[in-house]
């Protein structure tokens, strides 16, 4: 319904567009192509101005809805001036050969009247014998022949007027409801008649456009609940994926069990005992020598053999007291660097690309993060839903869990 009306508001205005630059500029013969462009512009001007109003009738300001109220008011008296002078200029031309048919009928008829007055004198005459004579008849005869020329004359115009009268034949008819006198009625009739369509073309064009304008928002409003009822369902099937992850990860003492690495036996040199726990704090983060996978492997190292005295056992032992990986990961000053540290805007920038997938928009406003620390910003990012909702997130935070694990055991080994 909303299409159909859109269409039958456009056609009248096309029409009404049409009738109206038409009789504009036959009101003002003299300058056809600037009135017609200057009618095209105040029809186009005139739709958008009325749909405008109705789409931001409660935004605008009440001068700006007086004035093109006004404007719309006014192009519409302009566009049915317009139309009225088409059809007036339509009959016009329509009962313009009537009126000159009717002239010569006129005429003719005078000229009969006389031709047959003066045949009558004549004849009157013949009948006195005292006054007939050959010129008398003569006089007849040229008379008679007169009367003759202007019938065949006036034949056709009056065949043409019975012809014109059919076809104002409905005019007639409308003039006798409204006016008793026959002298200029069928004028008066279609004056009315184009009244009254001038009343109702455009008028009824623009209240079709503000109609269709009534359904399209009317439509919009009914489609806005749905997207906002998918935007819903799509944040709890987030919540429910979410919570399905956690649903699959293994308890945290089940994780802390699988990843527990058993220390050295007291057999084992004191500088390895020393340093195994900062070898399993790089476990996840850094490659481990092949010295360093061997001195802290949950199996203790096979004791040398006693036949042996140059057991190869303490060069292990020395390699894993190296202080590389207490180099490598220091939990106090991560701790420091996490809860003093300001982040820039490309860290942020980073930080959405790396948690997120993607780069911010306008809408995530990245200034909130101005003075946030580092440990903060971290805290967003693992908490958010749009990263708890991404593929493998779960696999990420629990390898996180464990890293946490590992260097609290190593902040408390120390």
């Amino acid at each position: 319904m909303m299409y159909l009306t859109f269409l039958a508001a456009f056609m009248l205005s096309t029409i009404a567009a049409y009738y109206s630059i038409v009789g504009l500029t036959t009101i003002f013969m003299g300058a056809f192509w600037p009135i017609l462009i200057m009618g095209v512009g105040l029809e186009l001007a005139k739709l958008v101005t009325t749909s405008w109003l109705y789409q931001n009738w409660k935004k605008a300001s009440w001068l700006l809805k007086t004035y093109l109220t006004i404007a719309v008011i006014m192009l519409m008296l302009i566009t049915s001036m317009g139309i009225f002078g088409f059809l007036a200029k339509s009959h016009i031309d329509s009962t313009q050969g009537n009126k000159s048919n009717a002239t010569d009928i006129a005429t003719l008829t005078t000229q009969e009247g006389i031709a047959k007055a003066r045949l009558d004198y004549l004849l009157a005459r013949a009948k006195d014998p005292s006054s007939a004579s050959p010129y008398l008849d003569r006089q007849i005869q040229d008379t008679q022949k007169e009367l003759t020329r202007i019938s065949k004359a006036k034949a056709p115009l009056l065949q043409e007027e019975n012809k014109l009268i059919a076809d104002v034949g409905p005019l007639v008819y409308i003039a006798e409801i409204f006016y008793d006198d026959s002298v200029g009625s069928v004028d008066k009739a279609v004056r009315l008649v184009i009244m009254m369509i001038m009343v109702v073309f455009d008028p009824l064009a623009i209240l079709l456009l503000i109609a269709a304008n009534s359904l399209l928002k009317e439509k919009q409003e009914k489609n806005r609940p749905k997207e906002d009822s998918n935007t819903a369902l799509t944040k709890e099937q987030q919540t429910n994926a979410v919570k399905a992850d956690e649903a699959k990860a293994p308890p945290p003492n089940q994780v802390e069990s699988i990843q527990k690495v058993d220390p050295p036996t007291a057999s084992t040199s004191p500088p390895v005992t020393n340093e195994a726990p900062a070898s399993v704090v790089n476990a996840v983060a850094t490659p481990k020598p092949a010295a360093v996978a061997a001195a802290t492997s949950p199996t203790p190292a096979p004791a040398p053999a006693a036949a042996t005295p140059t057991a190869p056992a303490p060069a292990p032992a020395t390699t894993v007291a190296a202080p590389t990986p207490r180099a490598l990961v220091d939990p106090v000053e991560n701790e420091r660097q996490l809860s003093t540290l300001l982040m820039t805007n490309n860290d942020i920038v980073a930080a959405y690309k790396l948690f997120l997938g993607r780069a911010p928009t306008t809408q995530d406003n990245i200034g909130r993060f101005k003075d946030m620390t580092s440990k903060q910003i971290l805290d967003v990012f693992l908490c958010s839903p749009e990263f708890l909702a991404r593929s493998g997130a779960d696999t990420l935070v629990q390898r996180a869990a464990i890293k946490v694990e590992e260097l609290n055991k190593a902040r408390n080994v120390h």
